[in-house]
């Protein structure tokens, strides 16, 4: 067992003095509990389990990627592993992780193997090998583990447009590492071990609705920018046998936004990233009509590489002040109520 490493937990309406004994956990940890539909308070609190250290921190909000990034702040150990609350870790895993990063110190953030329950299986590492721009988009959360500090400096933070509860279904991971590899990190990949995720019913996937392929396309625009049209037919050409069995191929591509829908066009601005969005979560309805606000992507902006309060407040200041231009002030002022619970 190793002080030099916290598992980051994120969980949504769970025990926080149950997960630990429940996931196996033999390290700190950081526990982030989202109370979602509950009348639960936020509150944070540090306890003892065993020789472990527990920080949990509970929070009336939703947003897997809030969670993280929460759970991120909150850290204060050499290495960290993203976890969720349906991961069994395996007796040991922590000296698996650390003895991995002792061995590889060019690696920045390694990628291990959790046994996914099955269905679900995206990736099984057969080798260390780097991970690229090729291989970057198969990897769940809870496969990724870091040095802290080089991820701190690297000012990256999961997206908050996406993944459970979020206004699009999934991909927040894969954003993630985009945003690593794009920011400089050395990323491998290896055959350790380092547990399974637990049987459960998703929290995001309810069939291959409209929804699905749309918040694909939206996905794609921003991992791939102006391929994305190109690489989602790819996919959905790929996987047309389980995907498109109902719809067919072509009337699922359809679903896909357009190019003038998506979240393409990158803009700067005092030192903040945000995207030009044709359907993001600052959407404000008056009467019949809805003003789909062309602004405030938030996946990556950042401000002097961190989210400090004062940059933040500005930067959603400056999206009310276009947004209402655009809009009128009632979308203004949603705009920048929307905006508000992020910093």
């Amino acid at each position: 067992m190793s002080g030099r490493l916290q598992i980051l937990v994120s969980s949504v309406n769970k025990d926080v003095h149950e997960l630990p004994d429940k996931m196996n956990i033999e390290t700190d940890a950081v526990i982030v509990n989202q109370l979602v539909g509950t009348k639960g308070e936020s509150k944070d609190e540090t306890f003892e389990v065993g020789t472990k250290t527990i920080r949990a921190f509970e929070r009336c909000e939703k947003g897997v990627g809030l969670s993280r990034n929460t759970a991120l702040s909150k850290a204060d150990s050499e290495l960290i592993h993203f976890g969720d609350d349906d991961i069994i870790y395996d007796k040991g895993y922590s000296d698996k992780i650390v003895k991995e990063f002792d061995d590889h110190p060019e690696a920045d953030m390694i990628l291990f193997n959790v046994k996914a329950q099955e269905g679900r299986e995206t990736y099984w590492n057969v080798d260390f090998a780097p991970v690229t721009w090729k291989n970057y988009g198969r990897y769940p959360a809870y496969a990724i583990a870091a040095r802290r500090e080089k991820l701190f400096d690297s000012g990256v933070k999961y997206s908050l447009l996406f993944g459970g509860g979020a206004p699009y279904m999934n991909g927040e991971d894969s954003l993630f590492l985009h945003d690593c590899l794009k920011a400089g990190l050395k990323i491998y990949r290896t055959t350790v071990v380092l547990g399974h995720e637990e049987a459960g019913e998703s929290t995001w996937f309810k069939g291959y609705t409209d929804k699905f392929f749309y918040d694909r396309g939206v996905l794609y625009a921003f991992l791939y920018g102006s391929l994305a049209d190109i690489l989602g037919f790819r996919f959905l050409f790929k996987y047309r046998k389980e995907m498109c069995a109902e719809k067919g191929l072509f009337k699922c591509f359809s679903f896909l936004p357009t190019a003038s829908e998506r979240e393409g066009n990158l803009r700067r601005q005092n030192d903040s990233i945000f995207y030009i969005d044709g359907s993001c979560a600052c959407a404000a309805s008056f009467g019949k009509k809805e003003y789909r606000i062309r602004m405030c992507g938030l996946r990556t902006y950042r401000i002097s590489q961190r989210y400090d309060k004062a940059g933040c407040y500005k930067f959603y200041r400056t999206c009310g002040y276009i947004s209402g231009a655009v809009c009128g002030i009632g979308a203004s002022f949603e705009c920048r109520k929307r905006l508000r619970n992020v910093c």
